[in-house]
């Protein structure tokens, strides 16, 4: 069988409300344009055993989260706002960042196609317990027009209280997994 996956699109973020015993999703906010992700795992946890005198008698890894930088077109508006804690002054079409901005923890979704054997499909995925990292601002001339795309970094780490990373979809996952996928019902939500 042969597998190639592509692309990084219909992305959405879900800003996090904690009770302190259950993590509540709010509203799914898209962020259009998608180019690009990257995850890449970090902080593996090494569970160790030692036994007859050999020091890795037993050594096994759990996942302890990862480290993603995404590519955008351009960012939402919301995203500042619903994520970054910035403000916005709507009568003079402003929006401020302060030091005094609190992140928003969020959820984020995103899909990639797979080409299986000629057969394109979907892949969605969803990363659980998601912080931003501040924004950088930067600007560039370009001589043959070709656009820029904005970069962001985050952090997904393990969901406080079920100890999920991510989740997703398999090549047999069936439509109804898929139609609901950027809902607060989807699959996904614990």
């Amino acid at each position: 069988m042969k597998k190639v996956k592509f692309g990084w699109k219909n992305v959405h973020v879900f800003p996090i409300t904690d009770s302190g015993s259950a993590l509540t999703y709010g509203s799914p906010i898209p962020i259009p344009g998608g180019v690009s992700i990257t995850a890449t795992p970090r902080n593996n946890a090494s569970v160790s055993f030692e036994a007859d005198d050999n020091a890795d008698y037993y050594r096994n890894y759990r996942p302890g989260g990862y480290d993603i930088s995404a590519e955008f077109a351009a960012l939402a508006e919301a995203y500042f706002t619903s994520v970054l804690g910035q403000t916005k002054d709507s009568e003079a079409g402003i929006i401020t960042e302060k030091i005094t901005d609190n992140y928003q923890k969020f959820g984020m979704t995103g899909e990639r196609k797979v080409w299986i054997d000629g057969v394109v499909k979907t892949e969605c995925a969803a990363f659980l317990y998601c912080t931003a990292q501040q924004l950088s601002y930067d600007a560039s001339t370009s001589a043959n027009g070709e656009p820029k795309v904005k970069g962001i970094s985050m952090s997904a780490d393990p969901h406080p209280y079920t100890q999920t990373v991510k989740k997703i979809t398999t090549d047999d996952a069936p439509t109804a997994t898929f139609s609901g996928w950027h809902s607060t019902s989807a699959e996904w939500i614990e």
